[in-house]
């Protein structure tokens, strides 16, 4: 928080005192239930025990308000009732009366009252939400197919296929505006180079809501990509090299599958060459000594160890800057964001 713009700043020992609570402070929103808390016990409601925001007044006549930040829907038997509401509101706070409820928090409310019957109806949710799961499916098709470039926006996105806000939807269409503007991209394969390589990373508890930490690999033969994706681990981890390790995982069982394909096309089968930049991951899984701070790690992610003792796997170092898949856990700078898109072979 900084002052309001115009007043000297009187040294780095004076601080502002806050007398009163401001709009996007984290107490504003309990600050401001409590104030209307009081407004509505002052007008003779009292707050339900199983729903803090419902709040009701039975004497003389049974009212309700329903209480969703500052949307605020009264019923009651007497109109009286509800004309007292809105004056004990308006009394202390600048309101603005809808009449009768016919939308409400994003729902359509139908009332016939000779048939005695309310209908409830998120019609237009519906369709925003069914042209939202339309989308992501379309973008997910393409960031599977061809453009890995969008991979990581459009998994991010894709997790709030039931809930998706505004910004999810601006979102969306941030990706249709980069799309839009280099459609004639491709995954260009060429030389004699057939030897697969593998990259994967993952970062460390970048998903904000769960702390859990993201997944990327992705597979080249002749310089082209044949095989990537970000997933989102499914345990939180405790460290950096932890996550790798899973990361390592998900790479190998990739790896192995995609090889053992080739071998079936009478490529000539050869160890999974999969570079990492953790040097940590790569000597525990090189040199499987017992370490305290690996001691947790799930067993079901130690088979890479034991494929890289059958040879079946090889792991290298690369550097951090030169992670392609960086690409896929990360948003990144426009000039990294463009050299791991080359790096796939995108061009």
């Amino acid at each position: 928080m900084e002052q309001p713009p115009g007043y000297a700043r009187c040294g780095p020992d004076k601080v502002w005192l806050l007398k009163k609570t401001m709009y996007g402070l984290r107490q504003a929103s309990r600050a401001w239930y409590k104030r209307l808390k009081d407004v509505l016990e002052t007008a003779g409601y009292q707050v339900s025990s199983n729903d803090p925001a419902l709040f009701h007044k039975l004497n003389p006549e049974a009212a309700f308000a329903s209480v969703h930040v500052d949307d605020i829907l009264s019923a009651s038997a007497s109109l009286d009732e509800v004309q007292d509401l809105k004056s004990a509101l308006r009394k202390v706070f600048d309101i603005t009366n809808m009449g009768d409820v016919k939308h409400y928090l994003g729902m359509k409310v139908l009332r016939d009252r000779k048939r005695r019957m309310l209908k409830l109806s998120q019609r237009q949710g519906a369709v925003e939400l069914k042209q939202y799961q339309e989308l992501m499916g379309s973008l997910n098709y393409l960031a599977n197919c061809t453009r890995p470039d969008i991979a990581q926006a459009v998994g991010l996105l894709s997790r709030f296929l039931h809930a998706p806000t505004t910004e999810h939807a601006a979102a969306s269409k941030s990706v249709l505006r980069y799309l839009a503007g280099i459609k004639d991209l491709w995954i260009v394969y060429s030389g004699s180079d057939t030897i697969m390589k593998g990259f994967c990373d993952a970062d460390f508890a970048g998903d904000l809501d769960s702390m859990r930490s993201t997944t990327s690999y992705v597979f080249l033969v002749n310089g082209g990509a044949v095989c990537w994706g970000p997933r989102l681990q499914k345990t939180v981890a405790l460290s950096t090299m932890e996550v790798e390790f899973v990361a390592f995982t998900s790479g190998a069982s990739e790896g192995l599958w995609l090889e053992q394909l080739r071998a079936n096309y009478g490529l000539s089968k050869a160890p999974v060459l999969i570079f990492n930049d953790s040097q940590s991951a790569i000597a525990m899984l090189k040199n499987p000594i017992v370490q305290s701070r690996a001691k947790h790690i799930d067993v079901r992610y130690h088979f890479v160890r034991e494929r890289v003792e059958m040879q079946e796997i090889s792991v290298s170092y690369n550097s951090t800057k030169d992670m392609m898949v960086d690409i896929f856990t990360k948003p990144l700078p426009a000039n990294s964001f463009v050299a791991c898109r080359a790096g796939m072979g995108i061009k």
